[in-house]
Parts: structure tokens; sequence; C-alpha cells
């Protein structure tokens, strides 16, 4: 039976881009943060797939993601996108970028990245309120992707990734990236909506601790750059 075409730009990796794409993206850190700090308590497993989970406060937030692929999880990675970006500049699919609908009906990358998933070796990346939501500081509201994938890929582990940028130490700003451990779910099957709330909490409460830890000079991160 011949497949389904699907209405958005695969993902096609190409090395050569990757490359000068993660060399401008250092430059850029190096640039505009005195330092970026790293805590992780995840090491991916080479037979299974990662979905990384993170708050988006600012617009720039996607590009931390290139840097953590680069720098620490080096996974085959896909960045989940706002459609009209990636739609205006094809070439990110490039990089990785899959388009993420606003439109619900749209479900195909849904049911393209559950595929991928099941692959090993896969980092996916996302931001799974689905907006910037104008700062570090506020309460999370998750959309219900994350957890729609999650209930269809109980085999893929789920890690969320605070994201704390600071100014009180220093007259450039740091970057403080807090990676969690993989999340555990309940053995007792829950609901879209549960799911989404305890996925919801999972990162609420790594960016509490987050934020805090950032605010302490004597912190315990590792400097990534």
């Amino acid at each position: 039976m011949k497949k389904q075409a699907l209405d958005f730009v695969v993902p096609h990796h190409s090395k050569a881009l990757t490359w000068v794409a993660n060399k401008i993206n250092k430059f850029y850190f190096s640039r505009h943060f005195r330092h970026v700090w790293l805590s992780e308590k995840y090491a991916p497993d080479d037979s299974k797939s990662t979905v990384y989970f993170m708050n988006h406060g600012l617009w720039w937030d996607p590009i931390i993601c290139l840097l953590l692929n680069e720098l620490v999880f080096k996974q085959q990675a896909l960045y989940l996108g706002d459609e009209r970006i990636l739609q205006r500049r094809p070439i990110l699919s490039r990089l990785g970028g899959v388009p993420m609908s606003g439109d619900p009906s749209k479900t195909e990358y849904l049911r393209y990245l559950v595929s991928k998933l099941r692959e090993p070796g896969v980092g996916l990346y996302m931001y799974p309120e689905g907006k910037v939501n104008g700062g570090y500081d506020k309460e999370l509201e998750f959309k219900n992707g994350l957890a729609w994938i999650s209930l269809k890929c109980p085999e893929v582990e789920f890690v969320p990734v605070a994201i704390t940028p600071h100014l009180k130490f220093t007259p450039k700003p740091q970057l403080f990236l807090a990676v969690g451990e993989k999340c555990k779910f309940p053995k007792a099957s829950q609901s879209l909506e549960e799911r989404t709330l305890f996925l919801q909490k999972t990162l609420q409460d790594l960016l509490n601790e987050n934020n805090s830890l950032a605010r302490n000079p004597n912190h315990t991160f590792d400097r990534l750059l």
C-alpha cells in the first residue's frame, strides 16, 4: 500500500550545515553570555531515544537545543519548531527542524515524531508550552502534545531541562541549564490530561529549583562554555 504524503518538509540532516550552525551558535553564546553552566542528571542510552522538554521564556531558547546536542547529548537531533518559521526558513529542516502546527486537525508531524522516536539514538527537543511565555519565573502551562507522544512511546525516555538566565553577579548574563532525571511515570494508567499535568509539574519543580540555585554564587554547576 502506498504511503500517504506528509504535508510538511521532512528533516534531512546536513552535516556541513550543522557544523557551520554549531560554530555560529557557540560564538553567539560566548559573545552574549559570560558563562553557560550545566547541571546534568541524565546520560542518553544509545539503544533508546530521548525527548527533552524545556521551558520557553524568550525567542532565543531554541538555539540552546543545538548547543546541548553538540556539546552534551550528541544524538540524532530533531527540533520541534513553529510551523510559520520553518515555512519561511526551510533550511532549518536540514538541521533537524520539524514544524509544529497550531491547527489541532494537523497531526502528521506528531505521527512522524512517534515513528522517528521508535528508532534508537534520536533526541527530540521541544517546548511543550507551544509559545514564548515571556519570562523564566512564570507558571508553566503545557499543551497536550508532549503527553500524547509519551503515551504513544512508552519505551522512550522523557527528560526535563530547565533554562534560567541570570544577571545578578556579572555585567553580562549567565545561563544556567539543569538537565533533570528521566521521568518515572506512574504505573497506573493516566489520561492525556493527567499525563500533561504530571510532565508540567516535573519541569516546574526543576525550574523552581534551577531559578533558586542560579541566585547562589556558590552553585555547583559545571561550566559548559
